[in-house]
Parts: C-alpha cells; sequence; structure tokens
C-alpha cells in the first residue's frame, strides 16, 4: 500500500506521513498535477490518494491522478479520497466531479485516517 498526499497546510502533511508511518504504509507528497501522475505511473500495488480540498490547485490534482489511473486500467488500484471544510459543499461537489472516489469532511477523515489507509 502507498499513500500519495496533496495538501495546503504542513500540519496535515505532517499528520498524513506521521500515520503512514505507524501503520507502515509507503508514503509520497505529490506538489501539483504533473507530479500526481507521475507518481500514479510509478505505483506497484494498490494506493490511497489523500487530496486537501483547500489546495489551490487540489482539483487539478485530483483530476489528474482519476485520468491517470484511468490510463493504466486495472494495473493498480487507486483509490482518491477529497477533504474539506465541511461548510464548502460546491468544493465538494467539484471534486467528485473531478474524480474523487469519496469526499469527507475534516473531522471525518481526522477520527477515520487510520481506516482509510489501512482499508
Amino acid at each position: 500500500m502507498t499513500l500519495l498526499y496533496h495538501c495546503a497546510d504542513l500540519l496535515w502533511s505532517a499528520r498524513l506521513a506521521a500515520a503512514a508511518q505507524a501503520a507502515s504504509v509507503t508514503y509520497e507528497q505529490i506538489a501539483d498535477p504533473e507530479e500526481a501522475t507521475a507518481s500514479v505511473r510509478r505505483l506497484h500495488g494498490d494506493a490511497c490518494a489523500i487530496i486537501d480540498l483547500t489546495a489551490a490547485d487540489a482539483l487539478e490534482v485530483i483530476a489528474s491522478l482519476h485520468l491517470a489511473r484511468q490510463e493504466l486500467g486495472c494495473e493498480t488500484k487507486l483509490r482518491i479520497v477529497a477533504f474539506g471544510p465541511h461548510v464548502d459543499r460546491d468544493r465538494f461537489a467539484s471534486a467528485s466531479a473531478a474524480g474523487a472516489d469519496k469526499v469527507v469532511p475534516r473531522g471525518w477523515l481526522v477520527k477515520h485516517l487510520n481506516s482509510v489507509l489501512l482499508s
């Protein structure tokens, strides 16, 4: 299992990296849509991408991950999980339209992060 993540702030980046380490999951931070595509192409096995919707280019990163996943077909299982403020319903809908498999509020992700990483 590999965790790919894209975050707007250092606290979430550190939290995701620490959770991945604790779960013995390989992890990689992705900086932009181009890097997201390259990261998916390097994957071997199952992966989860967690995207912070407060990042300015979050929707573009989600779209890049989704497109790269489609290009690979069934070679890799990649789940795309987006998270953000619970009040930002328009952004949640946009993330789903861009290709996110699951869009959740930050509070939900805090409570369920381990299960997201290990499922």
